[in-house]
């Protein structure tokens, strides 16, 4: 499982901030949209959250 950010935006903007695991990223977007009306207005962004340890990765790499 994959940890994911999903952001509710409205016509004002981003209403609220979500951290949630999914299995993969259709379930992830399609647990993020569940229930929100876009005629309404509303509608969520999700991405997945970085890996910190991939970052590590790249910033050091083995020195061999």
């Amino acid at each position: 499982m994959a940890t994911y950010i999903a952001q509710l935006i409205g016509p004002e903007g981003i209403r609220q901030t979500l951290e949630f695991e999914a299995a993969n990223d259709s379930a992830a977007a399609q647990a993020a949209n569940d229930g929100l009306d876009p005629l309404n207005g509303l509608w969520a962004s999700v991405q997945r959250k970085p890996d910190p340890q991939q970052d590590l990765a790249f910033e050091y790499p083995d020195m061999r």
